[in-house]
C-alpha cells in the first residue's frame, strides 16, 4: 500500500466499516451522510449511488458547456447531501465563474478530479458494504 494511503476505521454509523483512503482525508464524510440519512444504511447506498449518476451526467453538461452554473449548482447541492466537500467547493468555484463570464476551464479540471476521486472513493464503498 502505497506510503500515502492506510486503512482507517470509518464512524460506526457509516456505510462501510474499512475503506483505504489518503491520511485524515475522506472524499465523502460518513458522519455527515449517516446524519443526512438518519443512520439508514440502505438510504445511504441509494443516495451514494444516485450522486455517482448525478455527478457523471453533470459533469459531461458542464463539459459540454450546457448551462454550466445551473449543472455546478446541482452537484453543489449535491454534494453537500453527503459531505463530498471536495466536490461541492469545486462546484461553486465554477458556479461563481459562470455567473461572472470568467473562463470555468479550471475549474472544471478541479471539479473533474473531485467528481473522479469521489465516485472512486463510493464505488469503493459499495462493493464492501
Amino acid at each position: 500500500m502505497p506510503a500515502a494511503v492506510r486503512v482507517v476505521e470509518a464512524e460506526p454509523e457509516a456505510a462501510v466499516s474499512r475503506v483505504a483512503v489518503r491520511a485524515g482525508d475522506r472524499p465523502v464524510d460518513f458522519a455527515h451522510l449517516a446524519r443526512q440519512t438518519s443512520g439508514n444504511r440502505e438510504l445511504e447506498r441509494e443516495v451514494l449511488q444516485l450522486f455517482v449518476r448525478q455527478t457523471e451526467s453533470a459533469l459531461f453538461r458542464i463539459a459540454a458547456g450546457e448551462t454550466v452554473a445551473v449543472h455546478a449548482h446541482t452537484l453543489k447541492g449535491s454534494a453537500s447531501g453527503i459531505g463530498a466537500w471536495r466536490v461541492m467547493r469545486a462546484a461553486t468555484a465554477i458556479e461563481e465563474a459562470a455567473r461572472t463570464g470568467r473562463p470555468v476551464r479550471a475549474e472544471v479540471e478541479a471539479l473533474a478530479f473531485a467528481v473522479d476521486e469521489a465516485n472512486a472513493f463510493i464505488a469503493q464503498v459499495l462493493a464492501g458494504a
